[in-house]
């Protein structure tokens, strides 16, 4: 059954936009999660992925809110995310060479749906740690953000557990049509095909 309409904010519709607001006002009114359970000097990294344009950007700016760092290179707002990504670009270039590597890209659902997700070598983690040192260094609570994630995270756990990070995980979910009409709008990309996509990133 197809999502009742609605007018769109931004790239979120009404109705997201208010169950986000909730979210965000439930998280104030609380002390960040990680200090509830870990010591204040322990390295913590949340880990946000989910299927493009599924509100994973919007997620980062909320867990950024509570003072985690996404790197020493962030991505640039565009036309697409006015508001910027809350994404750090070097993590973004690593798993787009990760993609190629086995032979696939982030649209491409057929590719990605062979990817044996938790098939991973000692080379591809060492050049996440690296990424992780270079654009983390001496900072101790830091978000991840990127919807290749969803693919790639048996990759930068390990990462991330070799450098003594704690790890937390966040997963995006939008409703599959809300995300098919934004990918349209975005990428020109046919209902179907975003389907598939959704499908691969949310249930792989």
């Amino acid at each position: 059954m197809r999502p009742p309409r609605c007018r769109f904010f931004g790239a979120y519709s009404v109705q997201e936009v208010g169950r986000l607001r909730q979210v965000y006002f439930n998280l104030s009114k609380s002390k960040p999660i990680p200090d509830m359970e870990d010591g204040r000097d322990m390295k913590k990294v949340v880990f946000i992925c989910g299927m493009h344009r599924a509100g994973t950007s919007l997620t980062a700016s909320l867990v950024e809110s509570f003072g985690y760092s996404v790197g020493k290179s962030p991505m640039t707002a565009a036309n697409d995310n006015q508001k910027g990504f809350g994404e750090n670009n070097k993590v973004y270039e690593l798993n787009e060479k990760f993609l190629l590597e086995r032979g696939s890209q982030w649209d491409d659902a057929k590719s990605l749906n062979r990817i044996q997700i938790g098939f991973i070598t000692e080379t591809e983690v060492s050049r996440a740690v690296e990424i992780l040192k270079t654009e983390f260094a001496e900072t101790k609570r830091i978000v991840i953000k990127d919807p290749r994630l969803a693919i790639l995270m048996p990759i930068w756990t390990q990462a991330a557990t070799v450098l003594g990070y704690s790890t937390k995980y966040i997963w995006a979910v939008r409703h599959p049509y809300e995300v098919a009409q934004s990918l349209l709008r975005r990428n020109g990309i046919d209902q179907k095909s975003a389907l598939d996509l959704w499908a691969v990133y949310t249930l792989k």
